[in-house]
């Protein structure tokens, strides 16, 4: 019997700069049957100014520590190290060494808009432009490959520079582990370009500035209320795509809740909506349903309740049977409930994905199965930028992860904002563009292929002025979305909210 042969990773470091995310990454490679992983030593160090590690602190004591971060020094887990003897198939370099590396066939460096190691994260998060995730690949130089693997990486709050690195960070592993499964073409070493770094003073100023932004925002929740979802609603034949602007009746909060993530449904003749019903006493979500009658939205009704936070009720007709798949990562799966008895009786039905911080998961039938599309958390990473794709023949299951998962690393283009839908006899998927901040905007973006390698093309996008929104559904007419703004203006000054439909100038078919 020939034995396998593993494929020889070394991760090489800096022994002042190893750091928790190089854990989580030999923890992710080490659990793969087809590694066998190293961790080696540059001989030379460059480490992290001092006074980065005196910011952490003062972020970590202003804002509380919540579990372990990316920037945790680890470096008593990793030793003793495992040096290996070379060649290695793959170096990943971390070290910024001016000497030569372990003798390898290909050599992986990440990179933070253009900057390798963790101060090119650092002063990639100090500036105001887009940020990016580069896993350079020194055997992907030539004409038909790129030298890179590319993200574009959300954060929760790239002014909190501690919270900016768990996203970055988090999504860098993911994209090593990405590059890593996909195969080598030789070519010649990219030139890695290193920026100046920000001085201490500049740092603190920024760290400083956020601090009193806090105080701030928490004095102005008190004096104006703070900023909230509502949801908008309208039944019309002519869709706000077709229109390009419309108006949209709000179902505002009762001062105990807000609600968000609306999906309308029509059953036998009489119209409702599902969507999150947030409690501010419990400060979780729950699903709820509003029915429409004589144009007016009844009082809500919860119809499902967990000790963990709910939202996003995707809703879908299979088989005769009405299916829901809430937003439940904070119990780390996806489950299905079945309509019992429409549509405020719902029954548990069992758990299709399990061990997995799932989000936002929608389904759609493509070439005879379904699909679902869902946004996975890793590590520290937000939940909006990693899009992971799962097939089955039928609803229950089982469901097959895509080879290629996760198959986009995006802040713009990944977070699922509502049911799929057919217009113009394009296959449309509405998705969350957290580029600028959580539920900025909508794009609409046209699925060209799902099986094999996965491609969409953004055909438009959904917003509400400055207010934010976040999910767009419309089910026989009856059409909804989301909007994000104080709830004095949505209450009193806008009873009606105004939505505009910009498609994107695009030669694409």
């Amino acid at each position: 019997m020939t034995e396998h042969v593993k494929t020889r990773i070394c991760l090489y470091l800096d022994r002042s700069r190893v750091f928790r995310w190089h854990l989580w990454l030999a923890d992710t490679l080490a659990a793969i049957p087809a590694y066998d992983i190293s961790i080696g030593f540059a001989p030379d160090i460059h480490p992290l100014p001092t006074y980065c590690f005196v910011l952490f602190g003062l972020e970590r004591f202003v804002y509380g520590r919540q579990g372990r971060s990316a920037i945790d020094v680890v470096d008593d887990i990793l030793r003793p190290e495992r040096p290996g003897q070379g060649p290695f198939n793959t170096v990943i370099d971390f070290s910024l060494t001016n000497h030569p590396l372990p003798d390898c066939g290909r050599v992986l460096t990440p990179c933070f808009n253009g900057m390798p190691g963790e101060i090119g994260a650092i002063t990639s998060l100090f500036g105001d432009g887009p940020l990016s995730v580069e896993i350079l690949d020194d055997m992907r130089k030539s004409a038909w490959f790129p030298t890179s693997w590319t993200a574009s990486p959300a954060t929760t709050d790239r002014r909190i520079f501690v919270r900016g690195l768990d996203n970055l960070l988090s999504c860098a592993v993911g994209m090593i582990v990405k590059a890593l499964a996909k195969p080598s073409i030789p070519g010649q070493r990219p030139v890695i370009a290193c920026g100046p770094t920000p001085p201490m003073w500049a740092l603190l100023n920024k760290v400083s500035a956020t601090v009193i932004r806090k105080v701030v925002r928490q004095i102005d929740k008190v004096v104006s209320g703070d900023r909230q979802w509502s949801v908008g609603w309208r039944i019309s034949s002519a869709s706000l795509l077709d229109k390009r602007i419309a108006k949209f009746a709000v179902i505002t909060d009762d001062r105990d809740h807000y609600f968000a993530d609306p999906f309308p449904v029509r059953h036998h003749g009489e119209d409702f909506i599902f969507m999150e019903q947030f409690c501010y006493a419990s400060g979780r979500g729950r699903i709820a349903v509003t029915k429409i009658t004589d144009n007016r939205p009844d009082r809500a009704t919860v119809v499902i309740d967990q000790p963990y936070h709910l939202s996003y009720p995707f809703i879908f007709e299979d088989d005769g049977e009405f299916w829901m798949i809430p937003e439940a990562g904070a119990s780390r799966g996806i489950d299905l409930y079945r309509a019992e008895k429409f549509p405020y009786r719902w029954k548990w039905e069992g758990r299709l994905l399990n061990n997995i911080d799932g989000y936002d998961a929608t389904i759609s039938r493509h070439a005879g199965r379904l699909w679902m599309f869902v946004c996975e958390r890793m590590w520290k990473s937000s939940s909006w930028d990693e899009l992971s794709v799962f097939s089955s023949d039928c609803v229950t299951g089982p469901w097959r992860p895509h080879p290629d998962n996760p198959i986009l690393f995006d802040a713009a283009l990944c977070r699922p904002g509502g049911a799929m839908f057919v217009h113009n006899g394009d296959m449309m998927r509405p998705v969350q563009d957290c580029s600028r901040l959580y539920g900025g905007a909508l794009s609409l973006c046209r699925i060209d292929t799902v099986d094999g390698n996965f491609s969409q093309t953004l055909r438009g996008i959904i917003h509400a002025g400055d207010l934010g929104c976040h999910t767009y559904n419309n089910y026989a007419g009856l059409e909804v979305i989301d909007i994000f703004g104080r709830a004095r203006d949505v209450k009193n000054g806008f009873p009606y909210v105004t939505a505009y439909y910009s498609p994107e100038k695009t030669n694409a078919g």
